[in-house]
């Protein structure tokens, strides 16, 4: 199965969308993506939430990252828990042509 057809992965990605910037500013996340989540550093076939931060961040201007959070899709739909990742990844540094 791909993580497109996991059953969970397309309330993941609306609840990314529509909390990404208020995430990635309240964890200090330079980025956040979807991806496969890992348990024992081995990858379990279920989609998780991946908060990328910079490994030389100041650690004490944020707020941990939560193992979960809970989502409901829709009313009447059940409430998800969305699992997280941290990844400590430094943000891009793209080249530049000199002015």
């Amino acid at each position: 199965m791909s993580m497109e057809e996991h059953p969970d992965y397309k309330s993941i990605r609306t609840f990314k969308n529509a909390h990404a910037l208020e995430l990635m500013g309240k964890y200090g996340a330079h980025s956040i993506g979807i991806r496969w989540k890992t348990e024992e550093g081995q990858r379990v076939r279920r989609p998780a939430l991946a908060f990328y931060l910079d490994p030389n961040r100041d650690h004490d201007a944020t707020e941990p990252v939560p193992p979960f959070f809970e989502f409901q899709p829709s009313p009447g739909e059940a409430v998800i828990r969305i699992p997280t990742e941290v990844i400590d990844s430094p943000q891009a540094a793209f080249e530049s042509d000199p002015d």
